[in-house]
Parts: structure tokens; sequence; C-alpha cells
């Protein structure tokens, strides 16, 4: 039966206004030169890097044809159209200022700018011919062999007759024709030194091979102008705990779910369709490739995530002795009996057949990836070809990608004093390097899942007589020892939520860590004849969490876009109370993201709490404008209030880029001002405005600040207040939302629109104070008087 407190969330518009937003800002500051000096210097520079180029050639093999691509360093921004008056092509932007570039005509377009900016400053000039060389310094040298390396391959030691499988990525630029010269060029060079082209991809931005040569193949293609970086594939890490099972006598399993029900997809290591739980739900198992079998799960991993994103909660339905599913779920087998992936395909490749078939056949929104690779961490810089490509899919499929933040498997096991120092130090030791995310939990366009403490309690102890050598270090709901934090690509909020996904104990009879069920969650187990259920932890447990709510959002509102569903899950998430106090805002969010997701919210508005939801798009330096209409029981009265605004959108990527992204959005809220002065006031802004500095009370004050937030695809900021006059002091009963786009990378000629979807959330939290109806009302008033003034 349904609860009578439970309301669809309501629709709003955006009013009938968009404007251009001022651009402000442009290239920045440049350093004062003397313009002879420096001049001269860049021209010795020059010189020295045309006689590394000619030296490094007459070694180069002669099936690749020269191409002069070199790294420079800039001190201040230089427009790249300026390079390209100089014949430079910008092939990529590194962190540090340094932009790789590619020459033509070996420098020399580049050489007769530095002369003219080096000498006499014309008449009535202010400034030498070609300032912008001011930014240019002598700091440039040859794309070379280290700048190649990838992270993983330059721990390697690479030996000239073993074999090596790697990931070739070569320099996109020019026109189709040379660029398909390139290609054949490394592919002539494989074949012809005994190796072998396992797999190709290539869009606009990306040209990457999977190709099969021996060390000293390898070392030879470090040194090849053409290649951008060579890396070793991805390879699966996952937390694999003792399978603790325990079984029921009867669980009533409620039919298949519903006809027309959503699908998610598991992309994993298989599953075992025949398991009790599963088997009425399962829509379709398959290996891709197809030679991995046919997609039954070899060690249990993703049958276990399969329960979780088809139950959300397995325990809970063992509990209650019966189960109805909501959802149909798709598992795709992508990893084999090793726990490997497709050594003969590229990582965008497998990723890209796996999603786009599934979504083509089945037409399932949601993926849950509960993969990563551990060697893979995150340190900065542009994300691997594995998190592009979830991010290309997300935007062209407008599909849901749920990946887990990924494990720190060196923490399971830990004995002695390395377990002292952890306990003493968690979860401090979340914020060093190596706790970092890895990929492809970078993705921006996908929900990043890191994993919460589910338990205070230890069988182990319980089962000993409350033995004190069990020790539980872990609060509930606190991170979890092993899970993976932020920030993620640009200084961006990741993970993006969070759910439980279990811990471990500390154990003085092995001085150290050790597994405990009480501490871990339960799901499906693959072998079933043996017993139903089994136990594990680790964030590919919390990211099936979230797939599941995924899938009951879509199931609820089936003409949502991707990014409506980030929104939704995204506004129902709450940092751990508990857990909230010990920290800074900025930590917080590296460790938790947004906080855990409440399933109860995300699906529905109540009385008392009403969510306003909207999904347009926006053209680049343009401005969108919301009214919010504040019911006068919500703005008077006494209680702590909280208003929440959550942004979702999917914009395009490009990985030569520091600027990731194509485009960036963000929102301000604001009390106490008219339609007019607001967009008057963005659309001739003065030079370095930020939005506290518009009226500075009038723009409400949300946490996370927007320059924090507005790093990521999913914003949330909240506006919490007790006192009245936070709102009642202000003419009006109307806030008003700013939603604004500029550009990255992209331009108005290749993105004409960026979508984009609003989750708005009105809550009292310590009053029963209804509002949802009031809210409606005002709603259904506005487009009364929209249409009237049509």
């Amino acid at each position: 039966m349904a609860d009578s407190n439970q309301h669809q969330h309501l629709n709003f518009e955006k009013l009938n206004i968009e404007r251009p937003r001022r651009k402000i800002g442009g290239p920045g500051s440049r350093p004062r030169r003397d313009n002879r000096q420096h001049g001269k210097e860049i021209l010795e520079s020059i010189n020295l890097l045309k006689q590394d180029f000619e030296s490094q050639h007459r070694e180069l093999p002669p099936r690749f044809d020269p191409a002069m691509i070199f790294a420079l360093k800039l001190e201040g921004s230089i427009d790249e159209i300026e390079l390209k008056r100089t014949s430079l092509t910008v092939l990529a932007e590194e962190p540090g200022g340094v932009v790789v570039l590619f020459s033509p005509d070996q420098l020399s377009g580049f050489q007769s700018k530095i002369e003219s900016y080096s000498g006499e400053i014309p008449p009535n000039q202010k400034n030498p011919s070609y300032n912008w060389v001011a930014s240019v310094t002598t700091d440039m040298h040859l794309w070379g062999a280290q700048d190649r390396m990838g992270t993983k391959l330059e721990k390697r030691e690479i030996v000239d007759h073993l074999e090596y499988i790697v990931d070739v990525e070569i320099w996109v630029y020019g026109s189709v024709e040379e660029q398909h010269s390139r290609r054949l060029q490394l592919t002539n060079f494989v074949i012809e030194n005994n190796g072998r082209i396992l797999d190709n991809f290539e869009n606009e931005f990306v040209s990457l091979s999977r190709i099969s040569v021996h060390g000293e193949s390898l070392k030879r293609l470090l040194g090849i102008d053409i290649v951008q970086r060579i890396e070793l594939p991805p390879e699966p890490s996952v937390l694999v705990s003792e399978q603790i099972g325990t079984s029921i006598d009867a669980l009533e399993i409620l039919g298949p779910p519903p006809e027309g029900s959503p699908g998610v997809c598991i992309i994993d290591s298989g599953v075992v369709s025949s398991h009790p739980l599963l088997a009425q739900a399962i829509g379709d198992v398959r290996a891709i490739p197809a030679r991995f079998g046919d997609g039954v799960d070899d060690n249990g991993h993703g049958t276990k995530v399969s329960g979780l994103v088809l139950c959300g909660d397995v325990s809970k339905a063992i509990s209650a002795g019966s189960f109805e599913p909501q959802i149909f779920i798709y598992c795709v087998k992508v990893t084999n009996k090793d726990n490997r992936f497709d050594d003969e395909r590229l990582i965008v490749n497998q990723m890209a057949d796996a999603i786009r078939t599934l979504h083509g056949e089945y037409n399932c929104r949601v993926f849950n990836i509960s993969l990563g690779d551990e060697e893979q961490i995150y340190m900065g810089g542009r994300p691997s070809s594995w998190a592009y490509i979830l991010d290309v899919l997300a935007r062209d499929l407008d599909i849901v990608i749920v990946v887990s933040s990924g494990n720190q498997t060196t923490v399971q096991g830990v004995t002695g004093p390395d377990a002292n120092m952890i306990i003493s130090r968690y979860p401090d030791h979340l914020l060093d390097d190596e706790s970092r995310i890895i990929e492809p939990a970078t993705a921006v366009n996908a929900l990043t899942v890191g994993s919460l403490v589910n338990s205070e309690n230890s069988y182990h102890a319980v089962a000993n007589g409350n033995d004190p050598g069990f020790r539980v270090f872990a609060p509930l709901h606190f991170p979890s020892p092993f899970t993976r934090v932020g920030p993620g690509v640009n200084g961006s909020i990741k993970p993006d939520v969070v759910e439980e996904g279990g811990s471990f104990i500390w154990s003085r009879y092995v001085d150290g860590f050790t597994n405990d069920p009480e501490q871990e969650i339960v799901s499906t187990n693959h072998e079933f004849l043996q017993r139903l259920f089994t136990f594990d932890k680790g964030t590919s447990y919390a990211a099936a969490k979230v797939s599941h709510l995924a899938g009951l959002l879509l199931r609820e509102y089936p003409h949502s876009s991707a990014n409506l569903i980030r929104a939704l899950i995204g506004a129902s998430s709450e940092i751990p109370a508990t857990f909230n106090r010990r920290y800074n805002l900025p930590e917080l969010l590296r460790m938790v993201g947004y906080g855990r997701p409440d399933p109860k919210k995300a699906l529905y508005s109540s009385d008392q709490r009403v969510t306003l939801v909207a999904e347009d798009e926006i053209g680049i330096d343009k401005l969108h404008l919301y009214e919010v209409p504040i019911p006068e029981e919500f703005s008077s009265g006494a209680g702590r209030r909280r208003i929440s605004v959550t942004l979702a959108y999917d914009p395009p990527v490009r990985t030569t880029r520091l600027e990731y992204l194509g485009c960036f959005m963000e929102f301000n809220l604001f009390r106490g001002l008219t339609i007019d002065q607001i967009v008057d006031w963005y659309a001739e802004r003065p030079q370095g405005f930020q939005p506290e500095q518009f009226g500075k009370a009038h723009a409400c004050p949300m946490e996370p600040r927007v320059r924090l937030r507005s790093k990521g695809t999913l914003q949330k900021g909240y506006f919490e207040f007790s006192r009245n006059r936070a709102l009642q002091e202000y003419q009006g009963d109307t806030l008003h939302l700013l939603i604004k786009c500029k550009s990255g990378w992209a331009t108005e000629d290749n993105l004409a629109t960026q979508r984009y979807a609003l989750a708005i959330t009105m809550e009292h939290l310590e009053e029963d104070i209804a509002i949802y109806n009031r809210v409606q009302q005002r709603l259904q008033q506005q487009v009364r008087v929209r249409a009237t003034a049509a």
C-alpha cells in the first residue's frame, strides 16, 4: 500500500529570460621582460632544441616521418590563435603551465616572431611586437621517452627479450589522411618487429592501439616522435575476503519484476544466473569478448555485486523472509577466470562494446562498474582512457554510470606496528596521497561511490564471550579504512557519494586486522549450492547499492535524463552526522563527497519536504533564471531549515587539455532581488566579480562555496538557517536561482547547448510543517501567470 505521505517531486521551469553572460578576464598577466634579452635567450633555446631534433632523428627508424613535437613552459597564458599564427599546433596542455606543440616547419615561423619581439619597439607602440612572447620561457625540450612513459610502465624494468602488451597513444593533429598515415607507420613498425596489433580505437581527440611487442621494440617506440604515451593495460583489483556463509530455510521470491521495469547492467566478472534470489530478475548474461565463455561468474565478485544491485540490502530481504524485485539486471562478464581483462582488447573498446550492446538491445540506462586498477592512483593531471570512454558514453547515450572509488587492498591483513599506526591515525590516513581514487573513478560524468562502515559490532567478539581481543576501531558510518578518496579531475569533489561497504576489526591473536562477518556486507553467493549467501567488503558493494537506487529512480521517473537521476541521488545525500563534526568541509568532501543517499528522499517528496526538479539545455556564456517559491510557513516560525540546490550536467571531455571539461556550469541563489536586478548585474558585472560580492547579503550563503563545488559535474550547495530574518528581512516571497554556463575548451561552434538537471529541496529539520501543497499551489500560479502573459 502506498504511503500517503509520499509525493512525486514537483516540476518547475525557468523564466523565459535568457541573456548572455558577460565574459570577463582574458589572457593571464604576462611577466615584465627586457624584450631584447628575453628574446635572445629564447632564440638560444630554440637553436639547442633544433640541434637535439636533428641528432635524435639520425637514429629514428626509417618507417617514421620526423615530427618536431616539444614541450614548452609558459608563464602567463597565450591565446592559442597566436601560436597557430606561428605555424605551431597545440597538441596538449600539461600541469605546471606546460604546453606540447607540433612545429611542421622546424620552428622557423616561431623563430621569426621571436626575432621581431626582440627588436626595437615600433614608434607609437607601448609594447614590443608579438608581446605574447613575454609569456614564453626558455624551458623547452623535445617530447621524450620519459614523457611517453605511463605511470605504471615507468615502474617496470623493460627487458629486451620479454613480450609486453601495452597501450600506445599517438598524437592527433592534421588531416584525417595524415592521421591515418601515422597509424599505418606504427602498424608497420610493430609487424616488421614481430609484434602484433591487437586492437585500435580512434575518435577526433584520441588515437589508441593495443600492441604486443618485445622489450627491445618497446624501448624504440619510446623514442618515436608521434607517440604521445605508452602504458600497461588496466588490471582489475578487488577485495576478496574469506567467504563466511549463512543459510535460510525459506526466502519467498514474489515473482519477476513488473513488466516494463528498467534494467541495470553489471559489468563485472559475470554472474551465476541460477541463484534463487537472482534467477527471476536476470534479463540476460553474456561475456564480452565471447571467448570468455557464457558469462558464468568464476570468482564470485560479480554475483555478490548483482545481489546488491537487485536488492539494495540483501540482509534486509533475508530478515523479511520475502523479496519482490523491482528492476531487471543484465550481466556482462569482462574479466576471465584469472580476474584479468582481455589482453587483446583495449579497455576503451571492451567497455564501449559492453555498454553500447546492452543499451542498444535492452535500453539499459544504468551501468554498474565495480572494478578499478589499483596501480593507477590518480595524482592529478589527465584521467585515464578508461575514465575518458565512460565520460563519452555517459554523455552520448544519456546513461547513468556508477563506479566504485576503489579499495586499498594493501590495508587488508596488515599486522604489527603498521596496523597500530593505521588505527592511531584512522581516518586521517585516508588523506594521504596513497589513498586517492583509482581509475576509472576519475570519470567526471559518472557517479563515483566510496565506502562507509556498516556496523559497530564484532561477530568474533560476541562468539567468544565478548572477548576484548577483538576490537572494532572504525565507528558506524565513518569512512571504511580501505576506501579511496578525492579530489578528482581539476580538484573536483570525488567520490560523489558514499554507501555502506563494510570494514574489518583488529585482533590481538594475529596482532593486526582480520575479517569479521558483522563488519561485512551480506550478498548472494556464486557457490549457492553450498550456501545461499556470503559476506564481503569493498567499495564495489557500496557502488552496487547506489546503482540499485538509480534503477528505482528510473522506475519511478522513467522519462528522466541521466542528469536528473544523478541530481536526485546527490540531493538526497547527507554527510553522516557523527562524522560531520570531526573535520572541516573540504576534508569531509574529499572523504565522503556529498554523503550517503537516502532512498526515500531521492524517490519522493513528503508533506514536510519538497523537491523541485527541472531539466533544460543552456548555451555557452548564457544565463538561466528560476523562481523558487518560499511558503510563509517555511520562512517564518522557529527551528532549523534547509534549502539545497543540486545541479548535474554531462559536458564533452578532452584528455589533451588541462580543462578536461568542454564547458563549466555553476549556480547561485539570491534573496530579496528582482529578476531585472539579477540579470542586468550579471550581464554587466565588473572585472573580477564574485557571486558573494553581489549585494553580499543578497547572495544566500551556501556550503560548499561555489569555487569548490563548481569544479565537478555534480554540484550541491545548501543554505541552512534558523533565524527568521534569514529570509523575512528581504523583499518578496521568492528566491531566484541563477544558472550559468561558460566555455572550457568548447566553443559555440562545437557545442550548441549543454544539457543539465536541477533538484531544489526545501526541508524543515526540526518542526513538522507541511509545505508540499503550498509550494505546488505557487508553482501552478506561476504557470497560469506565464500563460496569461503569453
